[in-house]
């Protein structure tokens, strides 16, 4: 499962990186590396693979990701309120960052949520930045949807127009729209379920 691979290559990294002194140098197992209750958890890598999922509309990526995010800082740590308020405005910069990412034609619905005023940072806060999130996940999953469908529409339209050509063919009709065969019998199946020659 990818999310599971990604949360062990991400222990294995932690694991290589905590080394311990002593007459010998060793590579400690990921269950002995001591959880620094300052330390929040939002690595680069992950934070580039939550972007991912919502650049691609992945939803259920996106949930996954978030609940290692969730579970790695509220059940695994016990952060303090500094550091609990450093990961809320990290979270909150990726949300700032995508939104300016994504197109501009998306219908963003969703403001950022401000940073609470309270001194600790509330669980449920987070809940809030997960909404955004999920809420521009959805927004990139329809659109990219509606875009399929027009595409899709249009290569019906000229199939439908030039279905007495002899010359109509897969391949003909891929370079009709800049793309490869493969890529064009792919996505005729993905999106209407039959196969091109059909």
């Amino acid at each position: 499962h990818p999310v599971n691979l990604l949360k062990a290559n991400q222990e294995a990294r932690e694991a290589l990186n905590c080394v311990q002194f002593g007459k010998k140098q060793r590579v400690v197992r990921y269950a002995q590396i001591p959880v620094q209750k300052e330390d929040y958890f939002y690595p680069i890598d992950l934070e580039q693979r939550l972007i991912n999922a919502v650049t691609l509309g992945n939803t259920k990526g996106l949930n996954e990701i978030f609940s290692i995010i969730y579970n790695e800082n509220f059940e695994k740590r016990s952060l303090s309120a500094s550091s609990a308020r450093n990961l809320y405005r990290d979270t909150l910069s990726t949300c700032l960052h995508l939104k300016h990412k994504l197109p501009a034609e998306l219908d963003l619905k969703w403001e950022l949520p401000s940073e609470p005023e309270e001194k600790a940072i509330r669980r449920e806060s987070f809940g809030k930045v997960f909404a955004v999130l999920q809420s521009y996940c959805e927004a990139v999953s329809s659109h990219k949807s509606d875009r399929n469908r027009i595409y899709t529409e249009k290569i019906m339209r000229f199939v439908g127009r030039h279905y007495e050509d002899p010359n109509l063919s897969l391949t003909s009709t891929a370079q009709k729209f800049s793309i490869s065969s493969g890529y064009l019998s792919t996505f005729f199946k993905e999106q209407t379920g039959g196969n091109f020659s059909d």
